[in-house]
């Protein structure tokens, strides 16, 4: 009798010949552990690194972003004020600057009038053990510089606070803020700045060349007019030695190694 078309294809060597090219590229089990071995190996090399990159620009983005709002602010300040916050500071007092900009910075849903130094009944420094701040390696914890008045959270969740009020016709008060307020990784130049605000209305990275502060600071104090050389933003357990890198971090620029960046390079101490 007649053979089916579908008998027939199965005695075909065609047929013949496919069934055993797939029986040979079939995967053994063995052959299936090793490939997920190897993606393995792969993924825990560049996930780490992926995730880095991921976090450092984010940090860079909202670094960026804080200081275009406390140049807003500082700018309104000046028109609300007929004045900047330095001549209002030094006119008006520290705590009264205080609270003017706490008003115009974004809101404020929480602050506090507890200053950065205070320090509970066992004399440990309250907000150094609340928020953990650390220098750039994380080796040691270390309290807010801007300790002379208390501080706001703005709606953003960023942690403010100021330093010392500044002479007559200078630049100041310094201001200190970590731009992802409780978040880690809570380093001084890494998430937490400092900057000052200028007699012209503007705020800037401390340290940075102004005309208000034109000469070159001997050793890193609350002196505001006067610009920190580049070695005083350097990769140490030596926190006042990353005072002045928000300079270096808003230009995403390393302070000391031409063409390597600030963030993924000098922030992981290379």
């Amino acid at each position: 009798g007649l053979v089916s078309p579908f008998r027939f294809f199965k005695t075909t060597f065609f047929y013949k010949r496919f069934s055993a090219h797939t029986k040979i590229f079939a995967f053994t089990l063995a052959e299936v552990l090793i490939t997920l071995t190897i993606i393995g190996v792969v993924a825990a090399i560049t996930i780490p690194s992926v995730m880095s990159n991921n976090r450092n620009r984010i940090l860079y983005t909202q670094l960026k972003t804080t200081y275009s709002d406390l140049n807003t602010a500082s700018r309104q300040f000046f028109i609300e004020n007929g004045m900047s916050v330095s001549e209002y500071t030094s006119t008006y007092g520290l705590s009264s600057a205080f609270e003017q900009f706490k008003k115009i910075f974004l809101m404020t849903p929480y602050s506090s009038d507890v200053k950065w130094n205070s320090t509970n009944d066992e004399g440990e420094n309250i907000f150094s053990s609340e928020f953990n701040w650390q220098d750039i390696t994380g080796t040691y914890k270390n309290s807010s510089t801007c300790d002379n008045t208390g501080f706001f959270l703005d709606t953003k969740g960023r942690i403010v606070s100021f330093d010392d009020a500044p002479a007559k016709n200078t630049n100041g008060p310094k201001l200190c803020i970590d731009v992802n307020g409780e978040n880690k990784p809570n380093r001084y130049g890494v998430d937490y700045f400092i900057f000052m605000f200028t007699l012209d209305g503007n705020v800037i990275p401390w340290g940075q060349e102004h005309e208000s502060n034109p000469g070159e600071c001997g050793e890193v104090t609350n002196v505001t007019t006067c610009t920190i050389p580049r070695d005083k933003c350097q990769y140490s357990p030596t926190y006042s030695e990353q005072f002045a890198c928000a300079n270096y971090a808003l230009l995403d620029e390393h302070p000391a190694k031409a063409g390597k960046t600030y963030f993924k390079d000098f922030t992981n101490g290379r």
